[in-house]
């Protein structure tokens, strides 16, 4: 995808699923996913990647797409523990108005 222009809004299908499943990855998980679809291929699986750049807009080809698959999984890096940290972090700046809590 080297050169190919970002289009906000617009999800990008790294790898076609030929009939089969798709993977939808975004940020950091997106060259691990295509890791595994690439070695899923080559081992006969029928899977794919679709890249979801924006997370935030409705992709409507790519949702038609996804909903005729007979599975999506979608892979994502944020980690449990660090997430409810940074929420409780969060929450005591904004209820203490306390910014050293960061």
């Amino acid at each position: 995808f080297q050169g190919k222009p970002f289009t906000p809004g617009k999800d990008d299908v790294i790898r076609d699923a030929k009939g089969g499943g798709y993977v939808v990855a975004f940020g950091e998980t997106v060259y691990r996913a295509l890791d595994a679809v690439i070695r899923l291929q080559r081992d006969g699986v029928k899977v794919g990647l679709v890249n979801k750049a924006t997370l935030n807009v409705y992709d409507e080809a790519t949702m038609k797409t996804l909903a005729a698959a007979p599975f999506v999984l979608v892979a994502e890096a944020f980690n449990v523990k660090t997430y409810a940290k940074i929420f409780t972090l969060s929450r005591q700046a904004y209820t203490n108005d306390d910014l050293a809590a960061f």
